[in-house]
């Protein structure tokens, strides 16, 4: 009997060993050194407004029930929104390839930085690379539904099941599960050809609220109802303050992130867990909101029943429009990754020689100033918080810009500048970072 027992743990501990070996074999093969798509940072501003009038063509809000809508997207096009879609998600880069009837896509996700540095799994993999490298392939069906026929992680290759599996594990882990089954709702036909995708989906108003609910997790609508509550005390008319006088962006930045450390500090002792960076990403957002004089229930749908702060105009360096370059690129970097408010602001720029106020490397200036600082916020909000007190200047948050060309037509930015990206350009960006550099909320 002895014999059978010592026979039997030894057949368990084999059995043990190689599935531990088998899992740290499987593991080594899904992380790897370098990224596989590697992609520069800096887009055409062309590409981009085109792809903004495209989605400004397709918003829901003005759909009819009754019959379906069709969106096509070119390669290029598809191309830019997978990839900037991952990059503000997790800071990651993407590459989308057509053929007759099946689409490839390849992404590269950072494990060591980042949104998913912060997840258990992530966590997990990245002890055995820095990158997660995926390659899946997609094709439409008879019915003219997607599928997908297979996926690799790394040097992985995972079944479909499994794969279609691993994508509502990572949304639900994103806190994109919302997002992920509202996309497969709306689709109703699929067609691929290597030139486009072109997509049927029928929208239905009650999504409207779903969507913004998904948009804005519970939690992150209470910590926008506490900046909500301070920021109409703040702007409230006053002796100090008449009724319509401007507003400091930092009289407002400095009370609003005093009062998200205290409660951040407040749930971290009694949960363990502050989430200091959602708070301050909660006071971006409803400046941003507030200085862009857009309400809070667009994004709420329950801010309809708060209060509303009293109108003011908030100003940078005696700027509105610095406010809010500044506040909008803070928060696009703060959910993550600041490519995307590098992109917006040149396609803002650049549209502006076309009939606009002109380019300006000014505002330029306040753009990565502002992503910058909801860098700075998403990664490291202790230290950020640190340097917001009641002290707090605007030259503290925006350097002097007074020299840098500002109301360029399209043919003067031509003739001095070439096109964006140039070596005349880039200088000019370099001048600006160099500047945002000595800025006291960054060090």
């Amino acid at each position: 009997m002895n014999r059978r027992l010592r026979l039997l743990a030894q057949v368990l501990a084999t059995a043990l060993l190689a599935g531990g070996l088998a899992l740290l074999l499987a593991l080594w093969a899904m992380v790897q050194p370098q990224p596989a798509v590697q992609r520069d940072g800096a887009a055409s501003a062309d590409t981009a407004g085109r792809v903004k009038a495209l989605l400004q063509q397709q918003d829901p809000r003005g759909a009819s029930a009754a019959r379906p809508r069709l969106l096509r997207l070119s390669r290029q096009d598809l191309d830019l929104l997978a990839h900037d879609g991952l990059q503000r998600a997790v800071q990651g880069a993407a590459r989308v390839e057509l053929a007759e009837g099946s689409a490839q896509f390849q992404a590269s996700l950072p494990l060591r930085s980042g949104p998913l540095a912060r997840l258990g799994p992530a966590r997990l993999l990245g002890v055995f690379g820095p990158w997660l490298n995926l390659r899946a392939r997609l094709h439409a069906t008879p019915q003219g539904l997607p599928a997908l026929d297979g996926l690799y992680i790394g040097r992985l290759p995972v079944p479909a099941a499994l794969a279609a599996w691993l994508a509502r594990r990572m949304a639900a882990q994103l806190n994109l599960e919302a997002e992920y089954d509202l996309a497969l709702d709306l689709v109703e036909q699929l067609r691929i050809t290597p030139e486009a995708v072109e997509l049927s989906y029928h929208w239905r108003p009650e999504w409207r609220d779903r969507l913004r609910e998904a948009l804005i997790q519970p939690a992150d609508q209470q910590r926008l109802l506490a900046c909500n509550d301070q920021l109409v005390a703040l702007v409230a008319p006053s002796a100090q303050r008449p009724a319509g006088q401007p507003v400091s962006l930092a009289d407002l930045l400095a009370p609003l992130f005093e009062q998200a450390q205290q409660r951040a500090a407040g749930v971290a002792a009694i949960t363990g867990q502050g989430g200091l960076a959602a708070e301050q990403r909660a006071v971006l957002i409803t400046l941003a909101m507030y200085a862009s004089g857009q309400p809070m229930a667009r994004i709420v749908a329950a801010a309809r029943q708060w209060p509303h702060p009293h109108p003011r105009t908030v100003t940078l360096r005696g700027r509105d429009d610095f406010a809010l370059h500044f506040l909008v690129s803070a928060v696009l970097a703060a959910e993550g990754g600041g490519r995307l408010a590098d992109m917006i602001g040149v396609y803002k720029e650049m549209a502006d020689t076309r009939g606009g106020s002109g380019f300006s490397f000014n505002d330029i200036a306040a753009d990565r100033a502002g992503t910058r600082f909801g860098q700075r916020s998403a990664q490291q909000p202790e230290r950020l918080s640190q340097r917001i007190g009641p002290g707090l200047r605007e030259a503290d948050l925006l350097p002097p810009l007074d020299d840098l060309p500002e109301f360029l037509t399209s043919e003067d930015f031509r003739q001095r500048y070439g096109e964006v990206g140039s070596p005349a350009y880039r200088e000019m960006l370099q001048r600006i970072e160099q500047r945002i550099d000595t800025l006291p909320v960054l060090q």
